[in-house]
Formats: structure tokens, sequence, C-alpha cells
């Protein structure tokens, strides 16, 4: 379970870092990126909330319907909204050092996983 987990966050860590790098691309020539490729806008828990409840929810609510054995999982991911809700304050908190720090550390590692893909 753990090796999934880590592989996941590399995943999300590398999807964030393309938006960031498309953001960039953007802004380069005088676009305005959406807020999620805007490095300098993200809210990385405001992402995550959105996500899952515009994608997850809905699709577990149908899935739970389906599934009845699927429904708990509508619970499980309400709980993981409410947990991102409690870090957006600590994510305003967070320096642009500190942020810096977390995007490099992410692109270091989307680039071990490509490393490793290939």
């Amino acid at each position: 379970m753990n090796t999934r987990r880590s592989r996941w966050t590399f995943r999300k860590a590398a999807v964030l870092t393309e938006f960031f790098k498309q953001g960039d691309l953007e802004k380069s020539r005088g676009d305005l990126p959406p807020t999620i490729m805007d490095r300098d806008k993200c809210v990385i828990p405001e992402l995550e909330i959105q996500f899952l409840q515009s994608i997850c929810v809905p699709l577990f609510e149908i899935l739970g319907n389906i599934l009845p054995k699927a429904a708990p999982s509508v619970r499980i991911i309400e709980n993981h909204i409410e947990r991102w809700d409690a870090a957006i304050p600590i994510f305003a908190e967070l320096s642009f050092k500190e942020k810096e720090k977390l995007r490099l550390e992410a692109e270091a590692a989307a680039a071990a996983e490509a490393n490793e893909n290939n």
C-alpha cells in the first residue's frame, strides 16, 4: 500500500508540475492561465476540494446506486474534503520559499519516476 501511495503522490506531483509549466508558458506569451495552472495563485487544498466535489463525489454516488457496497466511499471522500478544507490555512501560511521547495521536490519526484519508466 505504501508503494502505491508513493507512486500516486509522484503522479499527482507530476500533473501539478505539468500544469504549472503550461501556466508558465501561457504567462510568457502574455496570456492569463487558469488558476489551476498558475503556480502563484493555485491553492492545492482548494484544487483537491474542487476535484473531489466535482468529480469524485458524483461518480461514487452513481457507483453507490449501482453497487451498494461502494456507497460508503462517498462519506470517505467527504471526510477527505473536510481535511483538505482544514488544511487551507496551513497552505496559506507557507512562504514563497517553502512553496518553491515543494515545487522543486515535486519536479524531482516526477523526473525520477519518468527515469524509472524509461
